[in-house]
């Protein structure tokens, strides 16, 4: 056992500290093993919503600080080697930026589409109805169901859960962010689906069928799907979507749940089969039979 001592605006002297540490020890002895038997023993959960959470959160903040400006090219007038130098570096530049845009908008769909499954698999995990617990095969049943199957069988499948509105708006978009990250995850090169232009070639030279300069195609091939604007638009939707099953959550635990979901890391009580924020201001519980403050 291994024990940390702190103190604070006192001159102490460390060997008298221990020394009294050590008596209290031998005092009260048969006290600490009774605590000591009485300790929960939690093992620590990374909570998958927060983690996919602060990346999706991270995505978007970056894409909300990156200024694309194309560079112009330098007019015929004033145009000299220095000046063509300076375009091709600020060229560059610009590349890289929509390279890192393309990157983030990526991050941001897949992970807001990881975030907003994380939170109803963590309402189904802590209020899973018991029977459907006790059954390894229903149970994996119930966690590999498609997105909208679980919400629609949240108040069958958990305790504590109000009937769900699937007429809900948010639902449409959580929908549409679904499949836009269906869409951008999946590396078949659906010739319309994945299509971000056309042109017609003479063997290898590219024949435009309008006269504009080439660089306008390379930076469509670069900033592939999703959009800077459909980025935005899967975060507020997974937020949105995480608003909504919480309010599905019965009224008299919905705050401690909301707790629960929003900590890292939540720890499982193996013994008990119960979860919990060992580390939180108020240690909350949650059983298969109701909740405990």
């Amino acid at each position: 056992m291994a024990v940390e001592l702190q103190w604070w605006n006192g001159d102490v002297d460390p060997q008298e500290l221990v020394a009294y540490l050590e008596r209290s020890i031998v005092l009260h002895a048969d006290k600490i093993e009774d605590v000591i038997a009485t300790l929960d023993h939690y093992k620590l959960i990374l909570n998958p919503y927060i983690r996919h959470k602060t990346l999706a959160d991270l995505a978007t903040k970056e894409l909300s600080e990156l200024s694309l400006v194309e560079p112009q090219f330098p007019s015929d007038e004033r145009r000299s080697a220095e000046d063509l130098e300076k375009f091709k570096n600020a060229y560059a530049r610009y590349m890289a930026a929509v390279d890192k845009q393309a990157s983030l908008t990526l991050l941001a769909v897949t992970e807001s589409a990881f975030m907003a499954e994380a939170y109803l698999n963590m309402l189904l995990a802590v209020l899973m109805r018991p029977e459907i617990r006790a059954s390894k095969s229903i149970q994996q049943e119930t966690l590999f169901r498609k997105w909208r199957n679980k919400v629609e069988r949240l108040p069958l499948d958990c305790l504590h859960i109000l009937p769900p509105d699937m007429g809900d708006s948010c639902l449409r978009d959580v929908k549409t962010m679904f499949d836009l990250r269906n869409k951008v995850a999946h590396s078949y090169p659906d010739k319309e689906k994945m299509k971000v232009g056309e042109m017609w070639f003479e063997q290898s030279f590219p024949v435009l069928e309008a006269g504009q300069p080439f660089r306008k195609f390379a930076i469509t091939l670069h900033n592939q799907l999703p959009s800077d604007v459909e980025a935005h638009f899967c975060i507020e939707a997974a937020k949105k979507f995480a608003k909504f099953l919480t309010n599905l959550v019965d009224p008299k635990i919905r705050d401690s749940i909301e707790f629960l979901i929003e900590s890292n890391p939540i720890g499982f009580n193996e013994t008990k089969g119960i979860y919990g924020v060992p580390f939180g201001k108020t240690v909350i519980i949650f059983s298969g039979y109701g909740s405990k403050i």
